[in-house]
């Protein structure tokens, strides 16, 4: 007879990795046996978030779990740290006991793969983290000193870096920091630093040859023209982002040669009250035409959701990527129904789209997916930010959107994820709850397809 405790340690490991993370622990207390085999899975990735914290210290963090059992930390391959506790009685201040024991736990984590942390709290970390040979992304909130900016440039083999809201000493230092990255880094985020400027970007990038992904959203000192011109530096770029402002200077460079791009991101930072497709949009897509780059991914994000894309900048898109395009996202602004078909039916490969999905429209909408035979993946990028009563997506609706929509099995709303799923020639319609988009995640990096 089989039993767990006779089947070999990594068949058990290579069964658990298939659960939910969340029936990790529930797991583990089966049995002994079930307990070695789910341990590995259940430390490898650390995240804690408010759901977490606002259980502390009733609950015992993961992170003081690892510091009462040391032998754990072993498996710990990623953390990612996207709330802090404070105190009961100070709510400006953190939590002292959760601090030491985040810092304790890295300290002892020697085999750490990925190490973020969004909270301004990376001073604590910066010792612990040297002498993590093993570690290969960082995400960090970057508003620290001097001497503290020195301590993180001594972290070398980083392949992805993102550094949010950067100090002017995070910003001078990067160009300093550039040779120990050199030849592993391939990835570089900078968001929302009000100190990086064209005169780092200058000395940096030359430095870094093999980067094939360069972000930089929300730097008011970096606007597309600057990163259009320095990223000639970078020609091995697969995946760009960066933010458009309005500019009345024409680009002053040569368009830059970017036969790899990939996937592109637009943060649109700009007053559209003279028209709905600003100049400045179309000669972003005009600059890049020449290098002709099989453009898998596109997003696009505006300021306010109740302004409308220009049917013409759709038409341009469309024009230039039809036969690459693959996914597409339009976040916190829409589309005219025109331009839902546009992209539906002249794009033979699209697989997601990414809008604010009109239920006001349902039937229009409908129809104007359906000119697609390809679309799996709808995601409803209307977030519903306000606090008055809103219409949200029901199972219905859903039914309706995949009963006419040929190829579609899977639609994201209001935190939810529908399925479809035919039997016996019925459709079978379920949902699960999920995070819209997981807490910390950056919008504008491309998109897994499913």
């Amino acid at each position: 007879m089989v039993t767990a405790d006779n089947l070999n340690l990594d068949v058990l490991e290579m069964i658990f990795s298939h659960l939910p993370h969340q029936d990790l622990a529930s797991t583990a207390v089966v049995s002994r046996s079930f307990f070695a085999g789910i341990i590995p899975r259940l430390y490898r990735d650390i995240t804690y978030g408010l759901k977490h914290g606002k259980k502390y210290p009733r609950v015992a963090s993961p992170f003081g779990v690892i510091v009462a059992h040391p032998w754990l930390a072993k498996y710990v391959k990623h953390i990612d740290i996207r709330f802090v506790p404070k105190i009961q009685t100070n709510f400006s201040q953190f939590h002292s006991k959760f601090l030491s024991e985040c810092t304790q736990t890295v300290q002892v984590a020697q085999n750490l793969l990925t190490f973020k942390c969004t909270k301004p709290i990376l001073p604590l970390f910066l010792l612990p983290l040297r002498g993590k040979r093993a570690l290969e992304e960082l995400r960090v909130n970057a508003n620290i000193t001097t001497t503290q900016s020195n301590l993180l440039s001594e972290l070398p083999n980083l392949s992805r870096l993102s550094l949010d809201a950067g100090s002017w000493n995070a910003a001078d230092m990067l160009p300093r920091w550039a040779p120990r990255l050199r030849s592993t880094l391939k990835h570089l985020t900078l968001y929302m630093s009000t100190e990086v400027n064209e005169t780092v970007l200058e000395q940096l990038l030359p430095q870094l040859p093999r980067l094939v992904g360069l972000h930089i959203i929300g730097c008011p000192k970096v606007d597309h023209i600057v990163v259009m011109r320095l990223v000639s530096h970078v020609p091995q770029l697969e995946s760009l982002s960066f933010s458009a402002t309005e500019s009345s200077k024409p680009f002053n460079s040569p368009p830059p040669y970017l036969n790899h791009l990939k996937h592109l991101s637009i943060d649109t930072r700009l007053s559209m009250i003279a028209s709905p497709t600003p100049e400045v949009l179309s000669s972003i897509l005009d600059h890049l035409r020449p290098s002709h780059p099989p453009l898998e991914s596109f997003v696009m994000r505006l300021q306010d959701i109740k302004i409308i894309i220009g049917h013409s900048f759709i038409e341009q898109l469309v024009k230039d990527y039809a036969f690459t395009l693959a996914q597409v996202s339009f976040v916190e602004c829409a589309l005219e129904m025109e331009s839902v078909i546009q992209l539906c039916h002249r794009c033979p490969h699209l697989e997601r789209l990414e809008l604010p999905i009109p239920l006001k429209e349902l039937i229009s909408f409908t129809a104007a997916v359906g000119r697609s035979s390809t679309i799996r993946t709808i995601v409803n990028s209307n977030r519903h930010t306000g606090h008055g009563p809103h219409q949200t997506l029901d199972a219905r609706n859903v039914r309706y959107l995949m009963s006419n929509v040929r190829q579609l099995d899977k639609i994201i709303s209001d935190k939810r994820i529908w399925m479809g799923k035919h039997v016996d020639n019925v459709l079978k319609v379920t949902f699960e709850s999920s995070e819209q988009e997981p807490s910390g995640s950056y919008w504008f990096l491309p998109r897994p397809l499913d």
